[in-house]
């Protein structure tokens, strides 16, 4: 059977094709009304074949289409104009391809968990869907109302253009693509956590599957609001556990190197309460005043800010080639001569550093419990039976009077996923309590940054890895309240954020 179309309008027209071995559900169309609509129609015993489908103007009030494993609905009237379709079965397989000079409709687009929902305006549309190829193209398109949700976070957008759109679902990884992107605001919402932006852009997207690409995005501003969990047990018997022999050890997210550069003030009174052997219990408050300077601090300025008892008993030394926290003897000088309780080994430039007073913050993590060897050996695992009244026990610890001014300049490129850090300013001000027998206190920083930059590389991010170069002019009002140590509740409001080569990969 043949039929030609001249030119033919047409109204409430309502199309159904049954599904395929691929693609199952059947598939709908109803006409509301077609104008100067011409084409050729041949049924054979193998199929049937469309061609030259040509309509100027074509309004649609219901669209139902699985392409592959994408799914696209409109449930109210659509509006294409420019169509051109070339379409047919071969072996029951149905091939479709569409051409639109222009489109405006409200569109539900639905891959696996993720659904889009968005009134739509496009420009050079190209859709191509058969057995072996599922693609979707648009020259420009604008968005209005645009929700993205899947079953772990949603994404709303008043309105966002977009240049050369690609969607292609024909292989096994889902692929987006778009040359440019422009939005005035968007809000993210994930699991407590709430992100307002304005005047985002991005260039050059490319996502595969799980990997996200781009070649710039930027926010004007970025507003964050988040609940913190509670973070998951620790398995103890994972926490013991050694890596097996040959294992790689993971790789440093942070260098301290980067904190060679690091100058300015931290002060903070060190509220201690302590149960301690013979003399039942010790109150005392260290008032420190550390100030820096590329990256290294006076030791021994440090020592005279602990209070009389503990000043009296530690000193800091310099002896076989390594800094060390000794206990002494009060009203007696043993410094140099004393107990060894933490060693830090020093190399030759830290070591004449040293003689004269000052340590890099880069070497503080290195340190060692001193042992009767003069090996680090591991400390053994608390007795029940001796953790009584006569041993010492922390049962409060307050970080008061929180007061940071800092800089940070360039020192190079850092060995962890963290590789470059730089900021002109970070001023921190609060108080956090630790009470580990009592109430837990509520605590509170706040903080401002400017000019921040880092670049990262591989830094982990839940199943993934991110990488990209990063630019933030400023990060004013942040606001951590705490319950205990732990972090519960943060926000902040970034401005000037540029991500340079940004991937996400799993």
């Amino acid at each position: 059977m043949r039929i030609d179309l001249g030119q033919l309008s047409v109204q409430g027209l309502l199309l159904e094709l049954p599904g395929s071995q691929t693609a199952p559900q059947d598939k709908r169309v109803r006409i509301d009304s077609a104008e100067q609509l011409r084409g050729v129609f041949v049924q054979t015993a193998a199929g049937f074949q469309l061609s030259n489908v040509v309509c100027p103007r074509l309004v649609l009030s219901k669209l139902d289409w699985l392409f592959g494993t994408l799914g696209l609905r409109a449930d109210q009237a659509a509006q294409l104009t420019g169509l051109v379709v070339e379409a047919g079965t071969t072996s029951g397989e149905l091939e479709l391809e569409l051409r639109l000079s222009g489109l405006a409709a409200t569109l539900e687009l639905s891959v696996g968990n993720l659904r889009i929902v968005a009134q739509v305006e496009g420009q050079g549309v190209l859709l191509q869907s058969g057995p072996a190829v599922g693609l979707l193209r648009a020259e420009h398109a604008v968005f209005s109302a645009l929700q993205v949700r899947t079953a772990s976070f949603s994404v709303a957008l008043p309105s966002l253009k977009v240049e050369g759109l690609l969607v292609d679902w024909s292989g096994d990884d889902f692929r987006l693509e778009a040359s440019k992107l422009e939005g005035g605001e968007l809000t993210l919402e994930q699991a407590g956590t709430k992100l307002r932006g304005t005047g985002l852009k991005v260039a050059g997207l490319r996502v595969l599957g799980a990997s996200v690409q781009a070649a710039q995005a930027s926010l004007a501003r970025l507003d964050v609001a988040a609940e913190l969990p509670a973070p998951a047990p620790v398995d103890s018997s994972l926490e013991r556990a050694t890596p097996a022999s040959g294992d790689e050890a993971a790789p440093a997210i942070f260098d301290y190197e980067l904190l060679n550069g690091l100058a300015g003030y931290l002060n903070v009174d060190v509220a201690v309460d302590l149960a301690v052997p013979i003399i039942g219990r010790r109150r005392a408050t260290h008032e420190l005043r550390i100030a820096l300077e590329d990256g290294a601090l006076d030791y021994r300025e440090l020592e005279n800010n602990l209070a009389r008892l503990e000043d009296s008993l530690l000193d800091f030394s310099v002896r076989d080639g390594a800094l060390v926290l000794e206990r002494g003897l009060p009203l007696i000088s043993t410094r140099g001569r004393g107990k060894p309780i933490v060693i830090w080994d020093l190399r030759a430039d830290d070591l004449a550093l040293a003689e004269d007073r000052r340590v890099r913050l880069a070497v503080l993590p290195k340190a060692r419990l001193a042992a009767s060897s003069g090996q680090s050996e591991p400390p053994p695992p608390p007795d029940p039976q001796e953790e009584s009244s006569s041993a010492f026990r922390l049962r409060h610890l307050s970080l008061q009077d929180i007061d940071a001014a800092l800089r940070l300049a360039s020192t190079g490129s850092g060995q962890g996923a963290l590789r470059e850090l730089t900021f002109a300013s970070l001023t921190v001000q609060g108080t956090v309590h630790h009470d580990p027998e009592g109430p837990k206190r509520e605590g509170r920083i706040r903080a401002a940054l400017s000019d921040l930059r880092t670049t990262l590389t591989a830094l982990p991010l839940g199943t993934q890895q991110v990488g990209t170069a990063v630019e933030v002019a400023s990060v004013r009002d942040i606001d951590v309240t705490f319950e205990d140590v732990r972090p519960r509740r943060a926000s902040a409001v970034f401005e000037g954020i540029v991500l340079r080569s940004l991937s996400l990969t799993s």
